[in-house]
């Protein structure tokens, strides 16, 4: 199935939340994982917390090689896979990432508003492409 028609089949406003919901919890998932492994290293983790990190490293590996994935398909979707990264998993600011999308895809000036756009166009082919069902079918 192509892209267009699963956007024709899906809440485009109700996916993007969702997906970027998801995208967001990397970050409470990356912290569990480095509070959890040292402990690993110093002592035997309880089966709750072995359990603990063994899900937060699922979580945090789907949402990273799924960004992977969308690098690879082409140079289009690996500025967009970057935008992701950059933003929900670095944590870096709106202009510190248009700045370094200028600077590395050779775009002169990247506007704030432009990468807006980027986002959104990100997040839906993220959706698309993560293994784990974040599409919102239109009713």
């Amino acid at each position: 199935m192509s892209t267009e028609t699963i956007n024709h089949q899906i809440n485009q406003g109700a996916t993007i939340k969702k997906a970027k919901r998801f995208l967001k919890e990397y970050e409470s998932w990356h912290l569990t994982i480095l509070r959890l492994r040292p402990a690993s290293q110093i002592r035997v983790l309880s089966p709750v917390e072995e359990k603990q990190l063994a899900k937060a490293s699922f979580e945090c590996q789907v949402r990273q090689k799924t960004l992977d994935v969308m690098r690879e398909t082409d140079d289009v979707s690996s500025l967009l896979a970057d935008l992701l990264r950059w933003r929900y998993l670095c944590h870096w600011t709106v202009p510190k990432i248009c700045q370094q999308l200028a600077d590395k895809y050779q775009l002169g000036y990247l506007s704030e508003r432009t990468y807006m756009r980027y986002q959104n166009h990100a997040i839906l082919n993220f959706a698309i492409l993560c293994p784990i069902d974040l599409l919102i079918q239109k009713n």
